[in-house]
């Protein structure tokens, strides 16, 4: 036979002889390690988890990774399809909270509120003619208005009134 002498197997590893048998995860384990990555806790702790049968200890990020990758993959999403599936039966059964929340995050909606500027129609009239406004504004409210003290500071309407919109102080 060439010289070349097949290895002894044995019942649980085929192809080797000797030594522990592999790792075969339990469905029960691969439940355990979908959810607790859907909660986002990290490998390490999810290796706490699960514990080998064979050896009755914890397994290692390797043996994790190795034999639980799908969960590993899967379990945040199926975790978020749960949550967004909740919370989207409560909003459309009626629960107000739930329904302001889905708004806010899923269509963008927020709380604030937008003023919009603008122009009075005084941005558009001339000195004159905003003195004369005014002056006519205060005399149905009862107050008399000196309608020559532009004739007397001329410069008044440019230190008080026109500022460039910009707030005095």
């Amino acid at each position: 036979m060439n010289g070349i002498i097949p290895a002894k197997q044995n019942r649980v590893n085929k192809k080797h002889a000797g030594g522990m048998p592999k790792f075969e995860p339990t469905d029960e384990q691969r439940k355990t390690v979908e959810r607790a990555a859907g909660f986002g806790l990290p490998q390490d702790k999810i290796c706490q988890l699960v514990v080998s049968d064979r050896t009755g200890r914890p397994i290692d990020d390797d043996t994790l990774r190795r034999h639980f990758a799908l969960e590993l993959e899967r379990g945040a999403a199926v975790a978020d399809n749960a949550v967004i599936g909740a919370l989207y039966d409560k909003a459309v059964g009626g629960d107000t909270t739930a329904c302001i929340w889905w708004t806010k995050s899923k269509c963008g909606w927020s709380e604030t509120s937008v003023i919009k500027h603008e122009d009075s129609r005084l941005e558009a009239m001339s000195d004159d003619e905003i003195i004369r406004e005014l002056a006519d504004r205060a005399n149905k409210l009862g107050v008399k208005i000196d309608m020559s003290i532009g004739e007397r500071h001329p410069d008044a309407l440019d230190r008080n009134h026109r500022r460039g919109g910009k707030p005095r102080g």
